[in-house]
């Protein structure tokens, strides 16, 4: 599964549980990986590469462009 996020801002923490909830729907359809297209945004890769370990979904990857 590829997921545009290119336009993704840093997420506020009210928001982090309905992400999580997200990674979690992804993690249970059993996608062979799910790859992320986000920006050059530091932030925003390490945001989502936090949520993504917190929630146990280990076939994310990180595609910067």
């Amino acid at each position: 599964m590829r997921l545009d996020c290119k336009d993704l801002a840093v997420v506020t923490p009210e928001l982090v549980p309905a992400l999580e909830d997200c990674y979690n729907l992804y993690k249970q359809s059993e996608f062979k990986k799910v790859v992320f297209e986000i920006n050059n945004s530091v932030v925003v890769k390490k945001q989502l590469s936090r949520n993504t370990c917190k929630v146990g979904l280990n076939k994310a990857e990180f595609v910067q462009g």
